[in-house]
């Protein structure tokens, strides 16, 4: 199974900043996310009133193990067979050219803060980073405050 970070390296995964989203296939994206230890909870797609064809969809997943909680919310687009994905851990958006190790544990690795419930602090994440209160990811990797 790939994960987030391999989607993005394959390039199969790619952000777009004009539409603060990622250009990807949503099925391949909770993969990823299930592949990282987070369960299927909840898996919906809407539908138009015309045509009846897949409008979008969410999925949400939990990781039993750190208590974490994944999101990732999509809208397909009519001239692609990627769609526009929209993904949160912890409430925290990913953006950016990374993406967040799944693995960490909100509450003994970093603490809430690594998670952005603190300003102007970052934690580092699987050589990526997110800063806190903005959700954006970088290759940089400064040290937990």
């Amino acid at each position: 199974m790939i994960g987030l970070n391999e989607l993005r390296e394959q390039g199969r995964m790619t952000w777009t900043e004009e539409e603060h989203g990622w250009i990807a296939a949503p099925e391949e994206i909770a993969n990823a996310l299930s592949t990282a230890g987070f369960a299927e909870c909840k898996r919906e797609l809407t539908t138009s009133r015309r045509d009846s064809r897949p409008a979008g969809g969410v999925w949400q997943g939990l990781n039993t193990r750190t208590g974490s909680v994944a999101s990732a919310i999509w809208v397909n687009r009519l001239t692609s067979p990627n769609a526009i994905v929209f993904i949160a851990i912890d409430g925290e958006s990913l953006t950016g050219v990374g993406v967040p190790s799944v693995d960490r544990d909100p509450y003994r690795e970093g603490g809430p803060a690594a998670y952005g419930q603190a300003k102007n602090e970052s934690a580092t994440t699987e050589n990526l980073t997110v800063q806190a209160g903005r959700g954006e990811l970088s290759d940089e990797d400064p040290s937990i405050a």
